[in-house]
């Protein structure tokens, strides 16, 4: 059975790359921290670098993210696209 919950935390004032990355990681941990075990986490390219991708590959979860047009990824190591 698909369940699907939304949760949706939200920064009000504009900060710095580095502090909003700093409160994105926090935020995941503190939902995980409720016991919510999402399949997925999805975001904004705002959040699509890479130590927040890997806090999310890190906790055995997928992600889904918007990535801005000057990105490469790579489906296999060292392959990127």
């Amino acid at each position: 059975m698909l369940k699907i919950i939304t949760c949706q935390l939200t920064i009000e004032s504009m900060i710095n790359q580095n502090v909003r990355h700093d409160y994105f990681q926090d935020m995941l941990i503190e939902v995980l921290n409720w016991g919510v075990k999402p399949n997925f986490v999805s975001g904004d390219s705002w959040y699509s670098c890479v130590p927040n991708l890997k806090l999310i590959k890190n906790h055995q979860l997928g992600f889904l993210f918007a990535l801005k047009s000057n990105r490469s990824v790579s489906i296999e190591k060292n392959k990127y696209l």
